[in-house]
Order: C-alpha cells, then structure tokens, then sequence
C-alpha cells in the first residue's frame, strides 16, 4: 500500500513537471515566432512576406525613413513583388509594403 502510494506521488509529480515543461517550450516557440527582428535585406528577403512586418520597427530605427526616395527605399526592401495601379489614375498600389505620406506599412 505504502509503495503504490509512492508511485503515485512519482506519477504526479512526473505529469505536473511535463505539462510546466510543454507551457514553457509552447510560450518559447510563440515568442521566437511573433518577436521583433534586426532589420537586414537579407532578412527581409527571405522572410515570409506575412511576417515581414516584424522588421518595419527596427528598420525605421536603422534608416531615416522620412525623406527617403522610394527608390532608395526600394534598394533597401526591393521591388514589391505585386503592385497594381488604381483604375483611372497613375497612383500605384502596393501589396508586399506601401509607402505613403511618411509610412511605411508591410
């Protein structure tokens, strides 16, 4: 009886370590997921598009954005990779990221 006893209070105590372990390893992936990156082009270009909005901060610090040619900005992200331009206008718009009065937006 003492010894089932004791294999129990084992057993427990063995799952309540696992599960604080799994919560630990969980919020640790999701951290590393959705924190900020440095900002580097090469970063930038090889990251999936969704996410690249966890660059814009960092870049913003890096570089002063305002004031910047669109095509100094565009050496440093590179060409949007779709871009449409509205019906009846000459304005562009841009899918990837768009440059507009001052921001920039991914």
């Amino acid at each position: 009886m003492k010894n089932t006893k004791k294999n129990f209070n084992r057993n427990i105590l063995i799952c309540v370590y696992g599960f604080f372990f799994i919560c630990v390893l969980c919020g640790f992936i999701v951290w590393a997921a959705y924190r900020e990156r440095d900002f580097s082009q090469k970063g930038w270009m090889n990251c999936d598009p969704a996410k690249r909005y966890l660059y814009i901060e960092d870049f913003e610090e890096k570089y002063d954005v305002v004031g910047m040619q669109r095509s100094e900005i565009e050496d440093l992200l590179g060409s949007p990779t779709w871009t449409e331009t509205e019906p009846d206008t000459e304005e562009i718009i841009y899918y990837e990221y768009r440059i507009q009065d001052h921001i920039l937006a991914g």
